[in-house]
C-alpha cells in the first residue's frame, strides 16, 4: 500500500477523469501529458457552461486598453455598441499589467450571444493579435 503523503502528487485528468500517480508524465488512459491537463484546466476554469451576459477575450497583447478593444468592436458589421455594458482588461494586482484577458459585459443575454456570433464569423484581431 503506498502511504497518504505520496498521493499529495497525484493528479486526476479533467478529460477521462484518470487517476495518475505523480510519476506519469502522461495519463494512462488517454496519454494526455500533465503540462497539457493543466493548461486546459486553467483555461476551462474562465469559460461558463451556461450562456452569461460576458464575453472573453484571451490572448490580447499586454498593451491593449479598453479604448483598443471599444475601437475594434465599432468596426464590426451588425454590432451596435449601445448593448455594451462594460469592458474590462483583467489585471496582475500587485503590478496593474494586462494579464491578456478582456471582459466584455452585455446589456443581455441576446446581445451577449449575438456578439459571440458575430465574433466568430468575423476573425477579431486586435493589437495584432487574433
Amino acid at each position: 500500500m503506498i502511504p497518504s503523503f505520496f498521493r499529495i502528487f497525484d493528479y486526476f485528468m479533467s478529460q477521462c477523469g484518470g487517476h495518475n500517480f505523480r510519476r506519469r508524465d502522461t495519463c494512462y488512459k488517454c496519454y494526455t501529458s500533465r503540462l497539457e491537463s493543466r493548461d486546459e484546466a486553467e483555461e476551462r476554469d474562465e469559460v461558463s457552461r451556461l450562456p452569461t451576459h460576458t464575453i472573453l477575450l484571451r490572448n490580447l497583447d499586454v498593451l491593449t486598453t479598453e479604448e483598443t478593444v471599444l475601437l475594434t468592436m465599432k468596426s464590426l458589421p451588425a454590432l451596435t455598441m449601445t448593448h455594451v455594458k462594460s469592458i474590462r482588461i483583467g489585471r496582475d494586482p500587485l503590478t496593474n499589467t494586462s494579464l491578456g484577458l478582456c471582459y466584455i459585459e452585455m446589456k443581455s443575454l441576446i446581445h451577449a450571444t449575438h456578439f459571440h456570433h458575430v465574433l466568430t464569423a468575423h476573425r477579431l484581431e486586435i493589437d495584432g493579435k487574433k
